[in-house]
């Protein structure tokens, strides 16, 4: 059986986390309630566990990436050498989708509440400055806005 890994709520206002380190990696044996991956919130830096025992198949996120809520984490199956649910051919609910899936790579960041990816600092400082994160391009991996793009739109020397 396969199951999507979700990321769970860590802190009751969470908007977007960064993936700070894997704790597993594909091929890896994991048992329910393990931590697979810590996760860097506003606050600390927490391990998120693994809901169920079995294998990790794929991982959906990439250390560094910004991640909102319920962001599918990795793939886990029972068996170490059961084939994955591909999209488009009737994979089971809560299975992993998308073209990132179907490559076999890890899938980009899910993009947060908006549409627009931008780093949790960058968010807030735009938010203080009135500034439209739309307006803004982002220069950092995957076209990210970063402090510094938000500090240039918003006439601060970075």
């Amino acid at each position: 059986m396969q199951t999507a890994v979700l990321l769970p709520q860590l802190e009751l206002t969470m908007e977007s986390v960064l993936v700070a380190r894997w704790l597993v990696g594909v091929g890896d044996p994991v048992a329910a309630g393990q931590p697979i991956v810590e996760i860097e919130t506003q606050k600390s830096v927490v391990e998120a566990p693994c809901p169920v025992a079995g294998f990790i198949r794929r991982l959906c996120v990439a250390k560094g990436d910004t991640i909102g809520e319920k962001a599918l984490l990795c793939i886990v199956t029972t068996g170490a050498d059961e084939p994955l649910d591909e999209p488009g051919s009737g994979a089971a609910p809560g299975s992993a989708a998308g073209p990132a899936a179907a490559a076999g790579g890890p899938a980009p960041a899910p993009e947060p509440a908006g549409g627009i990816r931008a780093a949790p600092a960058a968010r807030k400082l735009a938010s203080d400055l009135g500034l439209d994160l739309g307006s803004i391009p982002g220069t950092g991996p995957g076209g990210r806005i970063s402090l510094d793009d938000v500090k240039k739109a918003g006439g601060i020397a970075p």
